[in-house]
């Protein structure tokens, strides 16, 4: 069986490996596609490109998105994604490393799954992953 595609969209190779390794201590680290901002992130969920086959290339069950990308940022992206009738109803967690509550409320006005401080605790992800249904 072929595991769920998680995307991770963050330009901090630090951040991005660290939550790569608590995707995998969850169960939910064998496909996991890591971009580095939004204009990459965009590709990706439409297909364009190199991302055009969806056998290869899944729309994810989740994704990771960080706050802070360089051009767009994450709730500019997330804006972009509830506007696209096949990407409105993805599972997006926000991730910041501050918890500065218009930011919070933002996101969970764009319909973010939740706000996730980094470093992501194992717990968060493993809770969200229940609450979102996928399967470990």
């Amino acid at each position: 069986m072929v595991q769920p595609r998680v995307l991770i969209v963050e330009d901090n190779p630090e951040d991005a490996l660290l939550a790569r390794r608590v995707l995998k201590k969850v169960g939910l680290g064998a496909n996991v596609l890591v971009l580095e901002d939004a204009e990459r992130a965009v590709a990706y969920l439409r297909g364009d490109g190199v991302y055009a086959d969806r056998t290869a290339h899944p729309l994810p069950v989740l994704t990771l998105l960080d706050l802070r990308l360089p051009g767009q940022n994450g709730h500019e992206l997330l804006a972009w994604m509830r506007g696209e009738p096949d990407l409105m109803h993805l599972q997006v967690a926000m991730l910041t490393s501050a918890d500065d509550p218009a930011a919070i409320e933002r996101s969970r006005l764009l319909e973010a799954a939740c706000h996730l401080l980094k470093p992501i605790k194992v717990e968060a992800l493993r809770q969200l992953a229940a609450e979102v249904g996928i399967r470990q």
